[in-house]
């Protein structure tokens, strides 16, 4: 009787799940989310405030259904440590790993949520990183990250629907105006105009505050140059720092394009063939193509296909080429890249922009 009575509740909660109409007023996290301020779910988007843990339970305030047929939940969270707080969650009936219900569950009430160490985007639509971060040695990494986007979103008028983000009147937003030579558009995805973290530049926050890189990249002098007042920053707006400094080298390296080509030769004005690189690359930071080539830089370089394989593996390149030897990123010469070595003319000028180092 015991096993029918669990197989009826899981059959009943499956109907629920799938049979969403606006009357359900509960809900249960099933997976990680991505807790938004606005009913914005594309990837692109960067209203990301906080992650919310498997386990969260959240009473229902307002939801709204997207033209894709699926739904944002408005809700408001009664367990574990955003308690309080609401937040929009993307809901996909067919695919999601919500549990609605019409009523609060009498079991709830001593159950809290357990803390998770990475930003998962909203499931169904966005993409699972495959970095699994851990928490830094002195702070949990979710309160790191989600001090840095709230601080981020201080800076800036609310989240609004189709619409770009502008500076509060009387405040420098967190970079400057670009004076010369802007970055790509493709490195919003990185680091937004106004300086906001995109999904991809979480993925470096997150990969930089594991255990095994966070000493090097918050140790002192770090970036050297291309951040004089870096001793005096706190480890969130270290990593932020650092953040930026990985989306400007990627777009000296590629636009921000993270299938680009690296040729090993190219033509000078004179039309000589000269050598630019001694393999091919690939992708944000122009990372060995071949993976038989790379394979001598162990399990961080092992997969270079998706944007937080290719973050793992230069993060992990900085460190055993520069920053494990004493040197800072501003190193000259004896560096993996390029636009290090010639940082004054390619790098500076746009970590001049970041307001917080100079």
């Amino acid at each position: 009787m015991r096993s029918l009575k669990a197989i009826l509740s899981s059959f009943l909660a499956l109907l629920v799940l799938t049979g969403f109409d606006g009357h359900q007023r509960y809900v249960e996290l099933n997976g990680r989310y991505n807790g938004r301020s606005s009913a914005n779910f594309y990837t692109h988007e960067t209203n990301t405030l906080s992650v919310l843990a498997r386990g969260t339970r959240g009473e229902v305030l307002e939801y709204r259904k997207l033209t894709s047929g699926n739904y944002g939940l408005r809700i408001k969270v009664l367990n574990g440590p955003h308690s309080g707080r609401v937040f929009w969650i993307y809901h996909r009936p067919r695919s999601s790993s919500v549990t609605l219900f019409t009523e609060a569950p009498p079991a709830w009430g001593s159950h809290s949520t357990r803390q998770t160490s990475s930003v998962e985007e909203a499931h169904g639509m966005e993409a699972v990183t495959d970095v699994n971060a851990k928490p830094a040695p002195s702070q949990d990494l979710v309160d790191i990250v989600n001090d840095s986007n709230e601080k981020m979103s201080s800076l800036q008028k609310p989240p609004c629907n189709n619409c770009s983000y502008q500076p509060v009147e009387g405040l420098d937003s967190l970079l400057r105006p670009a004076t010369r030579r802007p970055v790509a558009k493709a490195c919003s995805k990185l680091v937004s105009p106004t300086g906001t973290l995109g999904p991809q530049g979480q993925t470096l926050y997150e990969t930089m505050a594991a255990p095994q890189y966070a000493p090097y990249y918050t140790a002192r002098n770090a970036l050297g140059d291309f951040c004089p007042k870096f001793n005096k920053l706190t480890t969130s707006e270290k990593l932020y720092a650092w953040t930026w400094f990985w989306t400007a080298l990627a777009h000296e390296e590629s636009s921000c394009d993270m299938t680009k080509e690296h040729k090993t030769t190219f033509r000078d004005r004179r039309g000589r063939l000269r050598v630019l690189n001694p393999h091919e690359g690939y992708g944000l930071w122009a990372l060995e193509r071949d993976r038989n080539i790379r394979r001598w830089r162990g399990a961080a370089c092992s997969n270079i296909s998706s944007v937080s394989g290719q973050a793992h593996c230069a993060i992990d390149i900085m460190v055993n080429t520069q920053l494990k030897r004493g040197r800072t990123a501003a190193v000259r010469g004896g560096g993996y890249w390029g636009p290090i070595h010639r940082g004054k003319t390619q790098l500076m000028p746009h970590m001049r922009r970041l307001a917080i180092c100079f």
